[in-house]
């Protein structure tokens, strides 16, 4: 008992009392003051060009804002997929012409937006922090061009069969020693015979020029968009304008081998109407001797064909390089690659 009243003794002195002397029950603590909520609506970085959750907005104007000043210099767009019962007929896309969404919600508007800023069409909608710059791509080409290269390499369990090959002084046609010309060839492209076709090792592409493209009247609606930099000798970089897909022939007809190519499409000044790179090299097991200057490659009926260079072109070239005065600025002319 005694240990009882003790306890209850404690308990009424922890008890709070008023100012009267009574004690105060289910005392509740004093409300803090309330905070003003400012309920002014930030803008939609994605409407404005920017990433949802990082970095600032790309654009200093909505997309729809954009769109109505160059609608007129807009591709047209691809038909939208959606089934008609999944769409929302209260939406309207004025690029589209279409039901199902808004210009704000239209991924393919911003892929041309982006695609023009890229190219500094949509300097005066910049923000100043997103202002264009010569040959930097964007956030998302970066990215791209880094999964491409993190995808696993998975080997064959059967090897391609590789053709017997024999060099010997008594190949090739005569050229001028001692030398250090490259390799220049001419081949068959679509319907046209292109020559100052450059064969390069290091390039990972196999590149066209818009000039060459445009003799048999292609123009840059007739590409597939790319937006993957090309990267050269010492980070220079180069924004393709798209890519094609030509048939391509090495050797005469019906003696040589012929086969689809997917060329990358780079429009600026250069020496060479295309470069031949290690796509092509490796589809038709292509060997190259420097210093004979040619190559051998397996043909379309598996024998071995030879295509000779031509030294009085390569050095035409090598001085047509030295005119246009191609620095890590513009583009590397030996390794262009993707990175």
């Amino acid at each position: 008992m005694e240990i009882a009243q003790s306890i209850i003794q404690a308990s009424d002195i922890c008890t709070p009392v008023d100012s009267q002397g009574k004690k105060r029950k289910n005392d509740k603590p004093q409300s803090q003051p309330q905070v003003p909520v400012n309920h002014t609506k930030m803008p939609n970085r994605q409407e404005y060009g920017g990433p949802s959750r990082m970095g600032p907005p790309r654009f200093n104007k909505n997309r729809k804002e954009i769109y109505y000043v160059v609608r007129s210099e807009l591709p047209n767009p691809p038909r939208v997929t959606t089934l008609m019962n999944r769409r929302n007929m209260e939406l309207w896309c004025e690029y589209h012409k279409e039901h199902g969404h808004t210009l704000a919600q239209c991924r393919e508007l911003k892929k041309v937006l982006d695609c023009f800023a890229d190219k500094g069409k949509l300097g005066r909608f910049m923000n100043q922090n997103q202002q264009y710059q010569p040959n930097h791509p964007s956030n998302r080409s970066i990215k791209d061009s880094v999964h491409t290269l993190m995808i696993t390499i998975k080997t064959t369990d059967k090897p391609p069969t590789i053709p017997k090959m024999i060099f010997n002084e008594k190949m090739g046609s005569p050229i001028q020693y001692p030398h250090a010309d490259p390799i220049v060839l001419t081949l068959k492209v679509g319907l046209m015979n292109v020559r100052r076709v450059l064969v390069d090792t290091g390039s990972t592409v196999d590149l066209i020029t818009m000039d060459c493209l445009r003799q048999p009247k292609y123009e840059a609606h007739h590409l597939e968009p790319l937006d993957t930099p090309l990267v050269g000798f010492g980070g220079s970089r180069v924004i393709p304008l798209g890519i094609i897909v030509l048939p391509v022939r090495l050797g005469e007809k019906e003696k040589g081998r012929s086969l689809p190519l997917k060329f990358t499409v780079v429009d600026i000044q250069f020496p060479y109407n295309a470069i031949m790179g290690v796509p092509l090299i490796n589809k038709v097991k292509a060997v190259i001797s420097t210093h004979q200057l040619f190559i051998q490659y397996e043909k379309d009926d598996g024998t071995i064909g030879i295509l000779q260079a031509d030294q009085k072109v390569a050095r035409e070239c090598q001085v047509n390089t030295l005119k246009l005065g191609i620095k890590a600025g513009n583009m590397d002319c030996n390794n262009p690659t993707y990175r």
